[in-house]
């Protein structure tokens, strides 16, 4: 696996809870919104609706200076860390239902069993509830979080007027599903509420890719190569394809690492970078996307 990989740093203090940070920490200013005040959102600043600590800077910093982008329309949003953006989730899993996906050539039940596999593999917690007429329910579903007073609130009061917000406002409520272990399994700890989810859950029971990444590194045959920028790739006269081209750092030529099969998991602007590049050096067309058409000029 070749990667930039920024690496996320190690959890301070992580048996701590987020108000125990504030009084344990020699600066918990610095910890909490950075030294500049960084993660300081202010009313008047219209690009995000919510800022990411700074324990979670390395995930959009760093970019390499071969990733270069011209948009309209829209603010494209990139990660080299490793494990990519998904670092920075929030855990929420919802399946999509047939209607989600009626302008795909398929539908929730031909993907079900792959639900399944994912739900058993990273871990999801949530419940059967009003929401599975919305959201299909896979196997695998782990025990529901506990919930806090308000949540607890809300949830019994739904349950005593459950009819009525059913039929007169269409209101349903139930529990989300979410890549948090309430069990111990697989060396990840269950969830044990220290509030940190944002900051970086320090027991792993939040599941993000570099999880999956550190148990494919205890294989004998897996190889992780970071601190590397794949270019494009290459193919021989049978278009079949031999190499990937990379750069390894400021002011070194380029090199090409030899590949039998190459899968591409870089994201969706890195991988179509990767892949129209390539196309475009061995054809010399400029392949352009758009919708469901791929138009193409020389």
């Amino acid at each position: 696996m070749l990667d930039v990989g920024h690496e996320r740093p190690e959890s301070v203090l992580p048996g701590a809870t987020l108000a125990q940070l504030r009084d344990r920490l020699a600066d918990p200013v610095a910890y909490f919104l950075g030294d500049s005040f960084e993660s300081v959102l202010f009313p008047t600043q219209g690009t995000e609706y919510y800022g990411f600590p700074p324990s979670k800077s390395y995930i959009f910093t760093g970019t390499p200076p071969q990733f270069r982008w011209r948009v309209e329309g829209f603010a494209p949003l990139a990660s080299f860390a490793r494990g990519g953006l998904a670092e920075a989730w929030t855990a929420g899993v919802y399946p999509f239902n047939d209607a989600e996906l009626a302008d795909f050539p398929f539908t929730y039940a031909d993907i079900a069993p792959y639900y399944d596999r994912v739900a058993q593999r990273i871990g999801i917690s949530g419940e059967v509830d009003d929401l599975a007429r919305f959201m299909p329910v896979h196997q695998h579903l782990l025990p529901p979080l506990d919930l806090d007073e308000h949540s607890s609130l809300i949830l019994r009061t739904y349950a005593e007027r459950r009819a009525s917000l059913n039929r007169r406002l269409g209101c349903y409520i139930g529990r989300s599903r979410i890549a948090t272990i309430s069990r111990d399994r697989e060396g990840r700890q269950a969830c044990s509420y220290l509030g940190r989810c944002l900051w970086g859950c320090p027991s792993d029971s939040l599941y993000t890719p570099s999880i999956t990444l550190a148990e494919c590194r205890r294989h004998d045959r897996f190889r992780y190569v970071s601190g590397v920028y794949v270019r494009y790739f290459r193919t021989n006269a049978h278009r079949r394809i031999t190499a990937v081209v990379v750069d390894t750092g400021p002011g070194k030529a380029s090199e090409d690492v030899p590949v039998d099969t190459l899968a591409l998991g870089a994201g969706t602007l890195s991988s179509c970078k990767i892949f129209l590049e390539s196309v475009f050096r061995e054809t010399g067309q400029l392949v352009t996307l758009h919708g469901r058409w791929t138009t193409s000029r020389s």
